[in-house]
């Protein structure tokens, strides 16, 4: 059922699993967040997030100051919708995507769904095949970086490993993936980490909102490690140097307080 697209790490299972999760894992860190003035608080986490992971999957940075969700503006020619409406809507959808045919739902009042469904896969099958004309133009495949993105990631070494492989008769081992394998793994990192992480990241901005202690505490972290990071001369903040410092913020993002009854919301 969760694999509308291909099978992904999700669905793969066995050995067919840990090759699926090999290649996707390393470019999924948080120094993929150290990448971007607030308009719309929803809309804009949602864009930020979006830009995050496409960026860290694909290699595709995503419009930032577009007023509305889905803005003439940012639809290519080829397409209905924006990017980021079309993975919004699929996503609003999902039940219904996985439950029943796409054909069916364009004849229903589901259509939106299905229309952003097939535009979702319109999107990355023409990112897979400019990437994979890249990959193809680079021989060498040996200098592998799966720490690049996602979708790199899986083409190099798929072609690294269908190189390598060895050549036995009537071997059923596989070692590359299909073009509906990279599109089902690219539709399970979206569904998985898109919404829940924007949704996450709205949640704790109004704990901060309410909170004025906990926005005093933060504040006051990083204000502290910026000047430690000035005192080791250097003038921005860095994954690898500073990421660990942040010890309060990590908690507070990992377990934000809860709202109560009571929990007085100033706007």
């Amino acid at each position: 059922m969760i694999q509308p697209y291909g099978t992904n790490v999700v669905t793969a299972e066995g050995k067919r699993w840990q090759f699926h999760y090999r290649i996707t894992a390393p470019p999924f860190n948080e120094d993929a967040w150290s990448r971007h003035c607030l308009r719309d608080l929803h809309l804009d986490i949602h864009s930020l997030t979006l830009n995050i992971i496409s960026c860290a999957g694909f290699g595709l940075k995503q419009e930032w100051v577009n007023d509305t969700i889905g803005s003439h503006e940012s639809i290519p020619d080829g397409h209905s919708m924006s990017f980021l409406q079309a993975i919004t809507t699929v996503v609003k959808h999902i039940v219904p995507i996985l439950l029943f045919p796409t054909n069916l739902m364009l004849y229903t009042p589901l259509r939106k769904g299905a229309k952003a469904y097939l535009e979702f896969e319109r999107y990355m099958r023409a990112v897979i095949d400019t990437e994979k004309q890249k990959v193809d133009a680079n021989a060498d495949y040996e200098n592998l970086d799966s720490r690049g993105n996602l979708l790199t990631a899986m083409l190099k070494v798929s072609a690294f490993e269908a190189r390598n492989a060895p050549g036995k008769t009537g071997s059923t081992k596989k070692t590359t993936f299909s073009d509906d394998e990279i599109l089902g793994n690219a539709f399970m990192f979206f569904l998985a980490g898109y919404d829940t992480t924007a949704n996450s990241m709205i949640y704790g901005c109004i704990c901060l909102a309410l909170y004025e202690d906990l926005q005093d505490s933060i504040v006051e972290e990083i204000d502290r490690v910026y000047e430690e990071s000035e005192k080791a001369g250097r003038t921005h903040l860095s994954y690898e140097e500073d990421y660990s410092k942040l010890t309060y913020t990590l908690c507070f993002m990992v377990s934000p307080p809860p709202f109560t009854s009571h929990t007085h919301i100033p706007f």
